[in-house]
């Protein structure tokens, strides 16, 4: 039995045909219920001092981007054929 998410999409169910990618079976993913530690490198290094924060921030935004906002492409593509 298919569980469904959300109603239907089209171009969503399109994107999927297209891409082979299918919807992940989050029923099958790790329970994690605690916040992780912010302060601790994909590594399990802690950041000791200043000096170790920006790796640790570039690991989180890097995070951010994978999970939450996706990425942009260099240059923005035309929305519309210019005349």
């Amino acid at each position: 039995m298919k569980t469904m998410l959300a109603p239907p999409l089209e171009w969503f169910e399109q994107w999927m045909a297209e891409t082979g990618e299918p919807i992940p079976d989050f029923g099958a993913l790790p329970s994690v219920p605690e916040l992780p530690d912010l302060l601790r490198g994909a590594d399990g290094a802690m950041v000791a001092d200043p000096a170790d924060w920006p790796r640790r921030r570039g690991e989180l935004r890097d995070l951010v981007r994978h999970w939450l906002t996706g990425t942009w492409p260099d240059e923005a593509p035309a929305l519309a054929d210019e005349q």
